[in-house]
């Protein structure tokens, strides 16, 4: 199984990517996050393999969360991530 975090501010970009996901017998959703502090918290207890993160979020954007969960998590199991595109 491949342990899932979904990131984004907006619910509606959450639910959609969550029930895309879902249809991967392989995928679990293991939590999901509105904004880069709550993610880090996230990743920290739930230790997911890949991470949906939104590109522009609040409280923490994208690049100071990618940055400071790098930094803590520099170990093998830092979970890969994939950046989803923000509203324009």
């Amino acid at each position: 199984m491949i342990r899932t975090l979904i990131v984004d501010d907006e619910s509606i970009a959450r639910k959609v990517l969550r029930d895309e996901l879902e249809a991967f017998e392989d995928v679990e959703i293991v939590g999901e996050a509105d904004n880069g502090q709550e993610a880090l918290r996230l990743i920290e207890e739930l230790r997911p393999d890949l991470v949906f993160l939104d590109l522009r979020m609040p409280l923490m954007g994208n690049a100071r969360m990618s940055l400071t969960s790098r930094r803590k998590y520099s170990s093998p199991r830092h979970p890969r991530r994939f950046h989803t595109p923000g509203k324009s």
